[in-house]
């Protein structure tokens, strides 16, 4: 009884399958199925386009990109207003120290991370630990908590950023460049 079943029901499945598809309608290989919506640039992305990505080859994202960051944490986008602030920070205080001290862009171009993403959440392990940036593969460089940034604080802005983008420019160093082991 149950094989007659099984041959009843997988003849019925081919013959779905070999009449439920036909010439009338033709696939248009010409179309993409992915639709995406044009971005509109605004001041703060001609800026940084101007600032960042044109001197220094560093795209610094503000606008979140779910499929770019961990699952692990329950992440917020970084604040419009505040991604503008820690651009400008970012800039004085890290980009330009580097040109200063090496008296050029190219450390900068050569070395920091391509990619640097702005999360304006905290992420927490766990354990209730704060992860406060992630370097990864060389490439890539996340800032997480960005929405609590108080210029107001420098010992918090040391603490919070400015610390942690050098601590994760060592490690994006390190995946980039072999170091010898004496080092």
């Amino acid at each position: 009884m149950k094989l007659k079943n099984i041959k009843s029901l997988t003849l019925a499945i081919c013959l779905v399958n070999l009449f439920a598809c036909s010439e009338d309608n033709p696939i248009d290989y010409s179309k993409s199925v992915i639709i995406t919506e044009p971005t509109v640039s605004n001041n703060f992305d001609k800026w940084l386009d101007h600032n960042i990505l044109g001197p220094y080859n560093i795209d610094l994202r503000y606008k979140i990109k779910d499929n770019e960051t961990s699952m692990t944490y329950h992440l917020a986008p970084a604040e419009f207003e505040k991604s503008i602030r820690m651009a400008h920070l970012v800039k004085y205080l890290c980009l330009e120290t580097y040109d200063e001290a090496t008296g050029s862009t190219e450390f900068v171009r050569s070395l920091f991370p391509k990619i640097v993403d702005l999360i304006g959440s905290p992420a927490y392990n766990t354990n209730g630990t704060m992860v406060l940036g992630t370097a990864e593969g060389g490439r890539k460089m996340t800032l997480y908590n960005v929405n609590n940034l108080d210029p107001s604080k420098p010992e918090a802005l040391n603490e919070l950023y400015f610390k942690t983008v050098h601590h994760e420019f060592g490690h994006i160093q390190n995946q980039t460049k072999a170091y010898p082991k004496e080092f």
